[in-house]
């Protein structure tokens, strides 16, 4: 992870301030109270936030809350975070964005994003302030196993561990003869023998005093009951009566109530001064069920009218029927028939006689001329001859005409051939004769349903008649008349027996009231039983209730009386063992306390001490080859390597011979230790993160200074240097670093 650039908007005394870091040394140098610490701060802000000694220290003075935002690099990508904190918010506004614009989903903070490890490891590893005089080789594998172990190089092991061994001896001595365990252990036994023989003695006041005590307890709950009972009978009393009184007020109102509503319905349904009642909707009933049977009358003789009239349009339908109705009738239409026919064939006849006559003039002409008769003579039967075939031609002629009317007749008789006419005409006799008969019935019918006309006009004057005195109707209007009246009927009904049964009720309440007022009756109220309550309450079991606790009183009274002599007389040679339970008991708590310190302590000790021999062969190797390799880098090869032993103790190898780095020079052995801090931080962050020098070399001369300066140049990675002196700035400068100015 590199940091690329800060953008602080509030935080403590900077507002508005942009910073652009290098990715290997930057040195952010100036005076003091000039923000350095601070801008180390906010970068710690980005990634944990604040505590609440923190937030009281960093939220600028008149501002509301610290805000900024870090852009930084991590596996090839660019993120930006940003992070905002108000006064008055318990939660912190964190937005990360990457490279491409888009905002991260997630709920982890940024620091498990980025960095990998939680903020008291980062502060006390990633972060280093002065080196101090214990750090030149003196103390320095003590302070490596416990930056490891509780990531505070100021928690030490050793110390811990001696602790720990110190505390369990105060407890128990190895002899097991002393220490704070056998002397409890004593009073524990003592005071055991003392109780056994307080116990003897005194059981039996003990038992007695509790007996009284619990008999009083219960006598004083019996009182309290007694006391609440009584109280509750009364209120349930009073409730009552007033529950009567308010009754008996109520009752008197609805009975005002419904009379005047029973007044006010006779007043709206009077009309004419006539008040419809039961007899007049008797009477009403008693028309419309004449009227009933008069509409079924009437329309079983529309039905019987319409049908009869169906029937004779029906029989009448027929096509020779309505040929023959319009000459006269089927007689009438058979006697044109017979008078065609009779002379169409007499023309026929004499037409056939004729050309008969015509053909024998013909011939004797014929003959005559055969035989040369002379002129005139010859042609003599000539003129009959033409005479005869006119007069035959002229009757053919009529009998055609008369046989193409019979042609006619019989295709609007619907056949084809006239010879069939007369075996239709037979037929149509019967159906002529069955449609006289249902004629005659639809005149009947219309007889029979004008007379049921005339009766329904006759009951619709006597309904006319009858409803004048309330609402004139006729057999039109009698169901919504008779619906009307029924109606008004029932209200009257309703409010009459709605007064009858306020007054029965208002009688049986004026019954139970007394001569008090609601004001009075209240006024004895306990406050004991609710108005709410007093339905659901058992009233009957109360008293029972009441009887019995004031019975079981008297009883627990002489029994208390009884004790208390026997107790009197007890109490003159007792003494309480309560004092000796106290002492006992305290003694036993303590004591079980300390063995359990005791175990903890062992417990703790051998763990502890496995767990540091573990630490120190595991992160050995790891330690002295990366150390090694930035030791080489600092003293540009003078160091190649580094040894870290099992117990975390710092050698370097020279002459053939491993020396201990208490022998180096204290420039070097710092060189050391910045090469362990900067190791130290490779092994415990995997995610990779930069490493910041908060003023750590105040008090370094200016050669150890450069010198380190440079190999944090040389590095290669990510370092951030805040100092007060322009020397660590000059140096980065000369090395290649990059100087921020605050």
């Amino acid at each position: 992870m590199i940091i690329k650039s800060l953008h602080i908007i509030s935080f403590g005394m900077i507002k508005d301030k942009k910073i652009e870091l290098c990715d290997g040394l930057n040195v952010v140098q100036g005076n003091n109270e000039t923000g350095k610490s601070t801008i180390g701060a906010f970068i710690k802000f980005i990634f944990y936030g604040l505590d609440k000694a923190e937030r009281d220290k960093y939220v600028g003075w008149g501002a509301v809350g610290c805000s900024g935002s870090l852009v930084l690099e991590a596996e090839g990508s660019e993120y930006r975070i940003e992070r905002e904190l108000y006064s008055g918010r318990t939660k912190d506004r964190i937005t990360i964005v990457n490279g491409s614009g888009e905002i991260l989903n997630t709920e982890k903070a940024p620091w498990e994003i980025f960095i990998g490890v939680p903020e008291n490891v980062f502060l006390n590893t990633a972060f280093t302030a002065d080196i101090g005089s214990a750090v030149g080789g003196q103390g320095l594998p003590e302070a490596i196993e416990n930056i490891v172990f509780s990531a505070d190089e100021a928690v030490s092991t050793k110390k811990a561990l001696k602790r720990i061994d110190d505390g369990r001896i105060a407890l128990y001595y190895k002899n097991k003869k002393g220490g704070r365990i056998h002397e409890l252990e004593n009073q524990v036994s003592e005071l055991e023998v003392r109780l056994a023989a307080a116990k003897s003695a005194s059981e039996h006041i003990f038992t007695l005093d509790d007996s009284i005590r619990q008999r009083k307890a219960r006598m004083n709950s019996n009182k309290e009951k007694i006391e609440l009972i009584t109280k509750q009978l009364e209120d349930y009393e009073t409730h009552r009566r007033i529950k009567e009184l308010s009754e008996f007020e109520k009752n008197g109102k609805a009975l005002d109530v419904c009379q005047k509503e029973l007044s006010d319905l006779e007043k709206k349904y009077t009309l004419n001064g006539f008040l419809p009642d039961r007899g007049f909707s008797e009477g009403l009933h008693a028309f419309e069920a004449s009227a009933a049977e008069l509409k079924e009358l009437s329309l079983n003789a529309e039905r019987k009218t319409a049908a009869a009239y169906k029937e004779m349009k029906n029989s009448s339908s027929n096509s020779i029927l309505r040929i023959a109705a319009g000459i006269g009738g089927v007689k009438a239409l058979q006697n044109m028939y017979d008078g065609i026919d009779t002379k169409a064939f007499g023309y026929k006849k004499l037409a056939a006689a004729f050309f008969i006559f015509a053909f024998a003039c013909a011939a004797v002409t014929g003959v005559l001329v055969y035989f040369k008769i002379p002129m005139p003579y010859c042609f003599l039967p000539a003129v009959p001859f033409l005479l005869f075939l006119i007069l035959g031609i002229v009757y053919a002629a009529k009998a055609s005409k008369l046989k193409k009317g019979l042609y006619k007749l019989a295709a609007k008789l619907g056949t084809d051939d006239p010879e069939d006419i007369p075996a239709l005409l037979e037929s149509v006799v019967e159906a002529e004769e069955i449609s006289t008969a249902k004629t005659e019935e639809y005149n009947k019918a219309l007889e029979g349903q004008s007379e049921t006309t005339a009766k329904t006009e006759a009951l619709d004057r006597k309904i006319r008649a009858y409803t004048n005195k309330y609402k004139q109707t006729g057999m039109d209007g009698l169901s919504a008349l008779i619906s009307e009246v029924d109606g008004i009927l029932s209200e009257l009904s309703f409010a009459h027996r709605q007064v009858e049964m306020a007054q029965y009720k208002a009688r049986i309440s004026s019954e139970r009231v007394t001569g008090e007022s609601n004001e009075q009756l209240k006024s004895k109220l306990h406050g004991a039983l609710k108005e709410e309550d007093v339905a659901s309450y058992k009233c009957d079991e109360r008293r029972t209730e009441l009887n019995l606790l004031l019975r079981q009183n008297e009883a627990i009274a002489e029994k208390i009386s009884a004790e208390e002599q026997s107790f009197a007389a007890a109490n003159a040679t007792f003494t309480l063992p309560s004092s000796v339970y106290t002492k006992l008991n305290t003694a036993r708590d303590e004591l079980e306390e300390a063995r359990e310190d005791y175990d903890a302590y062992t417990l703790a000790y051998e763990k502890l001490n496995e767990a540091s021999i573990a630490l120190r062969s595991s992160i050995s190797p790891t330690l002295a080859a990366d150390a090694g390799e930035i030791m080489n880098e600092i003293t540009e090869g003078k160091y190649s390597s580094l040894g870290i032993s099992n117990k975390l103790e710092i050698t370097y190898s020279g002459g053939g011979m491993t020396h201990p780095a208490d022998t180096l020079s204290s420039g070097t052995q710092d060189a050391a230790y910045v090469s362990l801090r900067l190791a130290l931080v490779k092994l415990l962050f995997p995610k990779g993160t930069a490493a910041f020098f908060d003023d750590t070399f105040a008090r370094t001369d200016d050669t150890r200074a450069e010198h380190i300066v440079k190999a944090l140049c040389d590095y290669g990675k990510q370092t951030v240097v805040f100092t007060c002196h322009e020397r660590e700035g000059r140096f980065a400068e000369k090395y290649g670093g990059k100087v921020i100015r605050v």
